[in-house]
């Protein structure tokens, strides 16, 4: 490279600085192998051993004398392409908060509240989102802050403009931090209020099943002078009663589920407390029609069982019927003709 003979450009000081540590890192390591194995090997690899630990002494010795030659140069050099390599690190954030911004849009619509399903896709993009720059602010402060303490070794001539450097770009991400935090607040906001509207169509759609119940039940809770009589009903009316009532009680079991786990998405917002305090006044009165509806319903389901298993006993009694008459008509000719036709061809 011609070092003492003429000044490198920065390209090759870089190139220099790059392939240097590679080296070291390679003879070091090297190095270290054939230490520890050289004191117990026989003389003949003794002396093999012996020669490849001074040779890597050696090129060890000319890395450090080119580092010495290329100093001033190399610690510029080195500490302008961390600047540069720092300020790609922080566009890379800049570029990841675009993502941030279209995924809040939905919610800058002016619109007070958002269709379900577009608050859950645009909350999910929003975490999302805020993973991915994130993960990129992280990069970079481990970038900055591993090469800052790096460059305070170097000249101050070389380190003092990129100690400043660095200050800013820690600046810039230390206020898109700040900026991813207050998205994260935004986000988690959002979230709950999502979680508490989707409280409330899980709620819609529990009373719209506790509806279909109250339609299915009413022909077995006919009443005749002012008692509640227990009328015949078809096969198939009980089939859709009984599925019906476990449908609403599946469907009310969820949604209660579901609302009490929103009780800690409530604290601090009255709006979201009304709103849970409403929604648990409807599942009560929708537990009440299914519990109304649950006595009728469990006596028709227990009748129907009781006439399926006697359909079941039956069908299985006509086969076994079937199958010793075939073995009666099988066994016939020992039974009834004392088996001569047996005796006869034996004795033939």
């Amino acid at each position: 490279l011609c070092i003492e003979a003429g000044k490198p450009s920065d390209a090759d000081i870089e190139a220099i600085c790059t392939m240097s540590a590679e080296a070291q890192k390679t003879l070091k390591a090297s190095s270290r192998v054939v230490e520890a194995n050289l004191a117990g090997a026989p003389p003949v690899l003794k002396a093999l051993l012996a020669k490849l630990s001074e040779r890597c002494k050696a090129s060890l010795a000319s890395i450090s004398e080119v580092m010495a030659l290329t100093k001033d140069q190399r610690e510029r050099v080195m500490s302008e392409a961390y600047v540069r390599q720092g300020k790609e690190k922080v566009a890379e954030v800049d570029a990841a908060f675009e993502k941030v911004n279209e995924a809040e849009l939905p919610f800058l619509k002016g619109l007070e509240v958002l269709p379900l399903t577009e608050a859950t896709s645009a909350t999910k993009a929003s975490e999302e989102a805020a993973e991915v720059v994130n993960s990129t602010i992280s990069s970079a402060r481990t970038f900055i802050a591993t090469k800052n303490l790096e460059v305070k070794h170097f000249g101050a001539a070389a380190s003092k403009p990129a100690i400043q450097e660095f200050a800013q770009l820690t600046e810039k991400i230390n206020s898109a931090a700040s900026r991813l935090a207050h998205f994260k607040r935004e986000t988690e906001l959002r979230k709950k209020t999502a979680l508490i509207q989707e409280a409330g169509e899980k709620m819609t759609a529990t009373e719209a099943e506790v509806k279909t119940l109250n339609e299915v039940a009413e022909p077995f809770a006919a009443k005749a002078d002012g008692e509640k009589e227990e009328k015949e009903q078809s096969e198939e009316a009980t089939d859709k009663l009984v599925a019906q009532m476990k449908a609403a009680q599946a469907a009310l079991e969820d949604t209660k589920r579901f609302i009490a786990a929103r009780s800690k998405d409530a604290q601090g917002n009255q709006a979201h407390t009304d709103t849970l305090k409403a929604l648990n006044a409807r599942l009560a009165e929708a537990q009440a029609a299914v519990q109304k509806h649950k006595k009728v319903a469990s006596v028709y389901e227990a009748k129907y069982l009781a006439k399926k298993v006697l359909v079941d006993v039956e069908e299985r009694l006509v086969a076994i019927e079937a199958e010793v008459k075939k073995a009666a008509e099988a066994a016939a000719p020992l039974l009834e003709e004392g088996g001569e036709r047996f005796l006869v061809a034996n004795s033939a």
